[in-house]
């Protein structure tokens, strides 16, 4: 029987809280054993999951997850593989390490005075009186033994039962160990625990109905010791990590700093003669102070133990479900079991928080003082999505009630998750509901915006078709409301009417805010003070966001265009329209990507639209917006490649250059169908199709070092582009916008051999050891060197909108295009 079994099946039967393990219940335990306690706390059920193992992807250091940059998931990271290296970039940037208790104080609200509080001192005092309870956590802890439990238990696996809604990339059995269902939901729901083992899958879980995940492990040293992440003091003071992990990771990280400088330096202390040479102690360990001072300088999460890293991937994944498929949700919570330790864990799209791990074999009163938290969360609200959501959502998700439902409307498609749903929404003139539909896009992401975009219908607006954007802004970051209001003033202003028909129409936005008494309210307030005592003094700072909802008139994708002129008219338009922007409203838009060109039909045509200002910025502001990376990956500009972690600042060239990527891709490496392929729910054709052959498609895959080394070749090697059969018509135009390019980066090679020849020492100095130093009235004057020129901002003046206006606009085998501000007198910007 699968341990986890007998380690969580003494909770008493009436929780509010059903736990499903995917392991076969053998008849020796009993899972509906009722304690001769006459208390009246809640007990617990059981029922079945295996577990997937992925190896650990090595990827070069990303800024965020996916969703942050914007990445359409459909398209790019949906597999372990290319999703674990933006989870190792959030583990290294978002992760915070929490001692236990204070772990329970602020995700859990166990009040300060912990114990001193009746509630809690009467749920604890049932616990402690349960004789049910204690003899199966003695049996659990008798197998274990403080022994690993790999070479004392056998774990027998049968009939695996994955969770409904897990990802089609993934294992199907991909499930955590043991899964925690509101009780009286799980009742209510439909579902039946005895079709859960009997029948499979067509009767399993669903991650909209899960609460919990617990993942269990048979090795103690795959807890999380903290390596790299700012740490919480306790309330001693104490630091909570592990004294002995955190030397393993100091000599760890001294190793791989010798390997890598090779050769030892001039200077350095072995350089001098043996006798003056300290002799160092081989036995001597670093002091504490000394490896807490190492972790704030030179750990990081990379120096945790490889199998550590794995486990922690794998829970983090669980999360990707809980938040990306499960519905909407505001947080997930888990824990890992290794042994007799147990270790909290929490996330949301601001931090990933890790609590100190718990032995519950010498503390089991804190152990017990988790659950009736736990039982104490849930009671509070048992149908709990996170408060801000449920503030948000009438009322909760049906699919946690109606299994038979979820069944039929979602099943294996996780697009209708949201499908009959209304979200409750207030503006000047009250408040209004709008009623869901199928999701358009939704970016699988743990730390970052993740948007969600679903089509909607509401009687405020009847008759027009509707697209609702919920993403998780940062609140310093202005919404994107913000951004086509002043496009609309400064149009308006100079009765420029025709930029309207290419910006989205946004009917509404508003922004839900967490309260202070919610969860991430408190780590927020908690992380924030200044009060807080952090280890080394290497502080966290939590990102507050905002559930950021607006309700737009719903526009068309490039790939619901079937004629080419009609993709050459939408980019001519999208050129004009972001030089427009850029000199009058004076904003950058800074995320150009496919996905954020789109259109409508207009006066008879289809206009090209400039969509998701979310990550734009006005030209006046220097400060960031954001700790995340801005831009698509695949469309950013090269130079935002090189460096990620330190990128250089964004200017209209490198906005001008992504439209240029989009344009590329599309042209070179996609098909138009004859046959469009239709999405009778979504209510939309599908012309445009990824051809297989092209290994420009890959780009939509590729990390920050290979695109910038894919792009560095594109724009150095002046070969002409090939384009697809169904976009011959646009060849010569790629081709010359590539020629344009190459030739601002060419000129800016050039000048840069330029400078580094200019400030080269004219000639060879002679050593003047041994000789007497020359008198000042002696020496050269020193000439100051005179640099040569250059502008960056045009790449010397070949990367320009006046170029790539002439190279769009000039005459094809197809009729002229329009330019969009006046047809007859227009006069491209210079």
């Amino acid at each position: 029987m699968h341990p986890a079994i007998i380690l969580f099946d003494f909770l008493p039967h009436s929780w509010p809280l059903v736990m499903a393990s995917n392991e076969p219940i053998t008849p020796t335990v009993n899972r509906h054993h009722r304690s001769g306690s006459s208390t009246t706390i809640p007990q617990l059920n059981l029922s079945a999951t295996t577990k997937d193992h992925h190896s650990v992807t090595n990827g070069i250091a990303l800024t965020s997850t996916p969703a942050a940059r914007g990445i359409i998931s459909q398209q790019t990271a949906s597999t372990r593989e290319q999703i674990d290296p933006y989870l190792a970039e959030d583990f290294k940037t978002s992760r915070v390490y929490l001692p236990f208790e204070i772990f329970l104080q602020k995700v859990l609200n166990l009040p300060e005075d912990g114990e001193s509080s009746v509630e809690f001192a009467r749920l604890l005092g049932a616990l402690e009186a349960d004789e049910a309870y204690g003899q199966k956590l003695d049996t659990y802890l008798a197998a274990s033994d403080g022994a690993d439990l790999a070479s004392t238990l056998y774990v027998y696996r049968q009939d695996p039962k994955g969770v409904i809604g897990t990802r089609k990339t993934e294992n199907p059995s991909f499930c955590p160990d043991l899964t925690g269902v509101l009780h009286d939901l799980w009742l209510q729901s439909g579902n039946d625990e005895e079709l859960v083992n009997d029948e499979g899958p067509k009767a399993n879980f669903s991650w909209e109905q899960l609460i919990l995940f617990l993942e269990y492990k048979k090795r103690a040293i795959l807890v999380d010791r903290g390596i790299g992440a700012p740490t919480v003091l306790d309330a001693n003071g104490l630091d909570p990590r592990d004294l002995t992990s955190l030397k393993r990771a100091f000599k760890k990280a001294q190793s791989a700093s010798v390997t890598s400088t090779g050769a030892t330096k001039r200077g350095s202390d072995s350089s001098k003669p043996a006798a003056k040479r300290q002799k160092s102690d081989p036995s001597k360990t670093p002091s504490r102070s000394d490896i807490q001072s190492s972790a704030q300088h030179e750990l990081t999460f990379d120096d945790e133990a490889d199998e550590r890293k794995t486990v922690a991937y794998q829970c983090a994944n669980y999360t990707l479900h809980f938040l990306s498929v499960g519905g909407f949700k505001d947080h997930s919570l888990g824990a890992l079991i290794c042994n007799d330790e147990i270790q909290l864990m929490y996330y949301d799209h601001s931090c990933i928080a890790i609590s100190a791990p718990l032995n519950f074999r010498s503390d089991r009163r804190m152990f017990m003082l988790f659950q009736v938290c736990l039982y104490k969360t849930q009671q509070a609200s048992l149908e709990n999505r996170g408060g801000i959501i449920g503030r948000l959502f009438l009322e909760p998700s049906p699919y946690m009630r109606d299994y038979a439902k979820y069944q039929k409307v979602v099943g294996t498609d996780l697009d209708n998750i949201l499908f009959g749903q209304s979200i409750s929404l207030e503006d000047a003139n009250g408040p209004f509901s709008v009623k869901l539909g199928r999701i358009i896009d939704r970016q699988a992401g743990l730390i970052g915006r993740c948007t969600c975009i679903v089509n909607a219908e509401c009687d405020r607006w009847p008759g027009m078709k509707l697209a609702v954007k919920i993403t998780w802004s940062p609140t310093d970051r202005k919404s994107e409301a913000t951004f086509i209001d002043r496009i609309r003033e400064e149009a308006e202003a100079q009765k420029a009417d025709w930029v309207l028909d290419h910006v989205p129409n946004i009917l509404h936005s508003q922004d839900f805010e967490r309260l202070s008494d919610e969860v991430g309210g408190r780590l927020a307030a908690f992380l924030n003070d200044p009060a807080t005592r952090y280890a080394d003094g290497a502080r966290f700072t939590y990102e507050n966001r905002v559930l950021r909802v607006s309700v737009h008139e719903k526009l068309c994708k490039l790939s619901e265009l079937g004629d080419v002129i009609d993709y050459a008219q939408v980019f001519f338009d999208i050129l004009q329209v972001h030089r427009w922007i850029y000199d009058h409203a004076r904003i950058l838009h800074r995320d150009i990507s496919q996905g954020n060109i789109m259109c409508h039909m207009r006066r008879g045509r289809f206009c090209g639209v400039l969509n998701d200002f979310d990550l734009s910025s006005f030209r006046d502001s220097t400060s960031p917006s954001s700790r995340q990376r801005t831009g698509t990956r695949p469309f950013m500009a090269r130079e935002f490649h090189v460096n990620p972690c330190a990128p250089p600042v964004h200017l209209y060239r490198h906005d001008l250059e992504s439209i240029f990527y989009v344009f590329f891709i599309i042209v070179v490496a996609n098909a138009l169908s004859e046959t469009p392929t239709h999405d009778a729910l979504a209510e939309e054709d599908c012309y445009l199709e990824l051809d297989p052959f092209s290994s420009y498609g890959d780009w939509l895959r590729l990390d920050d070092y290979s695109l910038q080394t894919e792009k560095a070749t594109l724009l150095k090697v002046r070969q002409p582009l090939t384009a697809n059969g169904s976009f011959y018509a646009l060849q010569g135009r790629v081709n010359l916008l590539h020629r344009a390019l190459c030739a601002g980066f060419y000129a800016q090679d050039g000048h840069v051999k330029r400078v580094m020849d200019a400030m080269a020492p004219r000639h060879t100095l002679v050593s003047l050891r041994r000789r007497p130093a020359p008198s000042p009235a002696r020496l050269p004057a020193v000439k100051e060197v005179e640099l040569p020129t250059f502008d960056d901002s045009t790449l010397g003046g070949h990367w320009t909108y006046a170029a790539c206006f002439e190279i769009l606009s000039s005459e094809t085998d197809f009729e002229e295009l329009y330019p969009v501000a006046c047809p007859d007198t227009f006069i491209p910007y210079v």
